[in-house]
């Protein structure tokens, strides 16, 4: 008996595959959002693409989840405004008011890539 007791403890263990599944989805629930406010994107309007951003990552109350930090130049110009989504690193140009709202209803939100705002960065 005390045997199939203990035998019974062990397998209530988590497993390894979900410690796994349980630290990804620690992960995926931080973002750090980096907004490229060089001259170029200045020009596109990232400063107005940067409010919106402010403005709707508050309106969803996503304080503690998400990190957003200002950068001089992403090295994307032409493409802007723009910016890269950690910890995916992924990359988002031609932003603007709709793209913003769904960016971060869909990536932020549901984890889901907003493929029409991908952008594949130039080195």
């Amino acid at each position: 008996m005390a045997l199939k007791g203990a035998w019974d403890a062990i397998e209530a263990q988590p497993k390894a595959a979900d410690n796994v599944d349980i630290f990804w989805r620690c992960v995926s629930s931080y973002f750090h959002l980096f907004v490229c406010t060089g001259p170029t994107c200045s020009q596109e309007g990232a400063e107005e693409t940067l409010h919106l951003l402010q403005k709707n990552l508050k309106d969803k109350k996503t304080q503690g989840r998400v990190r957003v930090t200002l950068c001089r130049c992403l090295g994307q110009c032409g493409n802007g405004p723009n910016m890269v989504i950690y910890p995916e690193g992924t990359w988002y140009a031609h932003l603007d008011e709709a793209g913003i709202e769904q960016i971060v209803r869909e990536h932020l939100g549901e984890g889901k890539i907003v493929a029409r705002l991908l952008h594949d960065p130039v080195d």
